[in-house]
């Protein structure tokens, strides 16, 4: 995932940034300018628009301005919506989460503290950690160094993030842009439309086989509504920082069974969000939810 404008919805605050510090020396400011400079360092486009500008002052005072200003705008970045849902939902899926951007770690980091983030992503690459901004895929290599060879999807809401990652022979999603309909790369309108890619993505490893005879039924001797105090201290503890979560019935798969003549068999353990989410976070059982208030089956 990218920081800004994925992960953060942070792209018309840092938009108001970078106008104002052109705008302060005498350069006019657009917003195409803006966005050629989305995903490099700011050593690299500052010493650009010192060239391009041709302003007096040294490189490295003009980094450390820019830089200023940039660090108040993590004290209070917001996450972008349905972000954290996606999060969950990946982590359901045991898929592995890294964070490639072009901001200093220090930034960085202060946003995953701010967020409780610390133990989301596998890998973390910032501006700190390479020589060479997008649309070089220096970025993506050293993920691609920590993790070896796997299946990468890169989720960026910029060109030269993009092409850096396909540069690095990652599949490239690109993340609500402006005009959808002149985008090179496929385009997803949210982290809604990024669960679903995954789910998609997800059911492919399965293997399907016609069924003439299926039969859903509950498990009678398995509840798993928990009540012990920890599962509520920890449900205290998630209203709090996700105060949009509700407590419902949901359906677990327990066992499926494949009989003789294209006879399939589900037996599910009833249960409830609030025990599904501790057995996922507290106690890492590989739980799977077939469907909440209910069974669907497609």
């Amino acid at each position: 995932l990218g920081m800004d404008g994925v992960l953060l919805d942070t792209v018309p605050v840092l938009y108001d940034v970078f106008r104002r510090f052109l705008s302060e020396r005498g350069a006019v400011v657009t917003p195409a300018l803006f966005a050629s400079y989305r995903g490099t360092t700011v050593e690299s486009f500052i010493a650009d628009l010192k060239q391009r500008f041709a302003w007096p002052m040294p490189e490295a005072t003009l980094a450390n301005d820019y830089r200023r200003a940039l660090s108040k705008v993590y004290d209070t970045a917001e996450l972008t919506t349905g972000c954290r849902d996606f999060l969950s939902y990946s982590r359901d899926l045991d898929v592995t989460l890294c964070l490639a951007t072009g901001s200093d770690w220090a930034n960085v980091d202060r946003v995953l503290e701010n967020h409780d983030l610390g133990n989301v992503f596998e890998v973390v690459v910032t501006a700190n950690d390479f020589t060479r901004g997008e649309p070089h895929p220096q970025t993506f290599r050293k993920i691609k160094s920590k993790l070896g060879e796997a299946d990468y999807l890169v989720v960026d809401d910029s060109s030269l993030g993009l092409e850096s990652a396909v540069k690095a022979g990652m599949t490239a999603l690109h993340f609500m842009p402006i005009d959808t309909a002149r985008s090179s790369y496929v385009a997803i309108n949210g982290f809604d439309d990024l669960m679903h890619f995954l789910t998609m993505g997800h059911l492919k490893g399965f293997d399907f086989v016609p069924c003439g005879n299926l039969s859903v039924a509950e498990d009678p001797d398995k509840d798993l509504r928990l009540q012990e105090k920890p599962v509520e201290e920890y449900w205290n503890e998630l209203l709090r920082n996700e105060p949009a979560v509700f407590n419902g019935g949901i359906s677990l798969i327990g066992k499926v069974e494949a009989h003789p003549a294209d006879s399939l068999a589900i037996v599910y353990l009833v249960s409830d969000y609030k025990s599904y989410r501790f057995l996922k976070d507290r106690r890492r059982l590989p739980v799977v939810s077939l469907a909440v208030s209910g069974v669907v089956i497609c």
